[in-house]
């Protein structure tokens, strides 16, 4: 199931001629609205800013794997504050149902600042409880060491392999793809031979780079077979009797499990594919994920689709569009925040027994180095997140276009590997009426280009993988999208948007213009003098995808690094 939600969403365009990889739930009863206090996991190692969230009603999981340290900043709501209530955090070890009190944490609080930060060591592996400290309504939570599950590199993973197991792997590899020369044009099946040789020998230094794409220009050439080789599963929520109730909706996603990676092949059990869930994350908030993502996108194509919302008097409502939705929750006391995510794409997201194996995707930026050489980024992945928290809901869902499609997918709180790196540019809360006609505009934004998005893959990509994939975009033109809701200046890279489309006639959904501002870098990518105008924004936009890991002292590709620092500071 894990796999269904994956969100790839950059990359597999050019690597096709190599390979292709293979209990009772908030809300039961309204009168019991108001009453639960809210356990919401943190993000994973990521810095949380919940503004406007109270801190009395939420508590904050957190899964470690040993000898983790965060630092956690805390920011008071008022001042003058007695002495003998200075503030203090509890933190709690989960074993099984039980809580274990370890730590009991005073700080100093400085009223000129009001801010109390706490070092925090968390020596065991397991999932810790945060109890927040009193009159504290921002919380910033930082990893600073220790941040993720263990990482192996392809090199060593490929060492680790008995000869039967590197002979099972390049079997596979190459059943997956089966293009030959003329299939795949101006491509380059030879690499996929080299492939094999450099695992049966264990190649490290070939390996060091692969796979690496061309340009998004020269991946234009490519996007006539991206069909024949990414899955054309599609999922959807429509269905025959959709349930009417939001307490129907939960009960269709209730899981009595963590869902389990699945393997890569029958022969290779302990080689799994997708991303761990973390195991801080309760199931009915995996639920509620679940139940959120299918509502939105089910109203967001607008086909007639109704939803019965609880209220806190006990009283119903009908929703029948997002808008109307999000009117409904700001009404029955929810909090919504928006905020952009970019990662590393971790398309071959392969992982041994309890492992990552890091394999990025190579991609030419084009962009020209001190040294007159070319800066090779790992292939980057952005998404848009709502983050819904209150009475009744307590969810998360991400939007984007991605190999299996576009809509809002349940955010899993999946643990990414430490090398994909996050960042963050843009975080909205709703303190104020601009605040939410932002994330109205940006919401609108969001389901008008799903509903586009699906007539453009009918109408110019019937061929291509789910909504046109690839050739309608891909998850940073979604992102760009939704960004130009709130900002005049776009920030994702690569925008991929095939060249066909700039020629289409006007859809007057409200995005023709939005979408005509757009870089397009399926087109223009790297043709510029260096310094011009054009040739630093273009810098600009591919410095903005690069996401550097949680622990600084985690430098796993010294000549990235260095050259990243390069291009972010020239």
């Amino acid at each position: 199931m894990l796999g269904l939600f994956k969100g790839a969403c950059f990359g597999l365009i050019g690597f096709l001629f190599l390979l292709v990889r293979t209990g009772t739930l908030w809300g039961g009863e309204p009168s019991s609205l108001h009453k639960q206090s809210v356990e919401f996991p943190l993000d994973f190692n990521v810095s949380l800013n919940l503004r406007n969230f109270s801190s009395k009603q939420l508590k904050y999981r957190y899964h470690s794997f040993g000898n983790t340290r965060l630092q956690i900043v805390a920011l008071n709501e008022s001042l003058g504050i007695p002495e003998s209530q200075s503030s203090t955090v509890v933190v709690s070890l989960l074993t099984g149902d039980k809580e274990k009190n370890i730590l009991q944490l005073g700080s100093s609080l400085d009223l000129d600042q009001q801010i109390s930060v706490y070092d925090i060591s968390l020596k065991d592996s397991g999932t810790y409880l945060f109890s927040p400290p009193q009159n504290h309504r921002v919380w910033k939570v930082k990893c600073l060491s220790g941040c993720g599950r263990e990482e192996i590199s392809l090199a060593k993973f490929l060492a680790s392999l008995s000869q039967k197991e590197v002979v099972i792997l390049a079997r596979k590899l190459t059943q997956l793809v089966k293009l030959d020369k003329k299939s795949i044009g101006e491509g380059n099946p030879e690499r996929s031979v080299e492939f094999l040789k450099a695992v049966a020998t264990k190649n490290d230094a070939w390996l060091s780079r692969f796979p690496s794409l061309p340009s998004t220009k020269e991946l234009n050439l490519l996007r006539p077979y991206l069909g024949k080789a990414l899955s054309r599963e599609k999922f959807s929520y429509t269905q025959e009797t959709p349930p009417l109730n939001w307490e129907e909706v939960i009960d269709k996603f209730v899981f009595k499990s963590h869902p389990k990676l699945s393997p890569a092949d029958p022969e290779l059990p302990e080689i799994r594919y997708g991303h761990f869930i973390s195991k801080s994350v309760p199931l009915k908030i995996i639920a509620q994920n679940y139940a959120l993502a299918w509502v939105m996108t089910a109203l967001a194509e607008q086909k007639g689709y109704e939803l019965s919302f609880p209220t806190p008097d006990q009283d119903r409502v009908v929703i029948k569009t997002l808008d109307q939705f999000l009117e409904a929750l700001w009404a029955t006391g929810h909090h919504i925040e928006l905020r952009d995510e970019r990662s590393l794409a971790n398309f071959l997201s392969y992982s041994k027994g309890e492992k990552y194996i890091r394999w990025p995707v190579w991609f030419n930026t084009q962009v020209k180095l001190k040294d007159n050489s070319q800066l090779y980024l790992p292939a980057p992945h952005s998404q848009f997140v709502w983050q819904i928290t209150g009475p009744i809901i307590n969810g998360r869902v991400n939007f984007f276009l991605g190999i299996k499609g576009v809509g809002f997918f349940p955010k899993f709180d999946e643990e990414r590997p430490q090398w994909t790196g996050f960042e963050s540019r843009t975080q909205i809360v709703d303190e104020s009426d601009l605040e939410r006609n932002i994330i109205r505009r940006a919401t609108r934004h969001a389901e008008t280009y799903l509903r586009r998005i699906r007539l453009e893959s009918l109408k110019y990509a019937p061929d291509y993988p789910s909504d046109g994939y690839g050739f309608t975009g891909i998850c940073n033109d979604s992102s760009a999208v939704i960004e130009r809701a709130f900002r005049r200046e776009t920030t994702f890279f690569p925008i991929f948007r095939a060249p066909q489309l700039f020629t289409m006639p006007r859809l007057e959904d409200g995005l023709d213009e939005v979408i005509s501002l757009l870089p397009r870098d399926s087109v223009n990518s790297g043709i510029w003098v260096r310094g011009s105008k054009e040739d630093l924004d273009y810098r600009e936009r591919v410095g903005a995808m690069v996401s550097f890991p949680y622990d600084s002292n985690f430098v796993w590709d010294k000549k990235f690094f260095k050259e990243a620092k390069e291009l972010l500071n020239p």
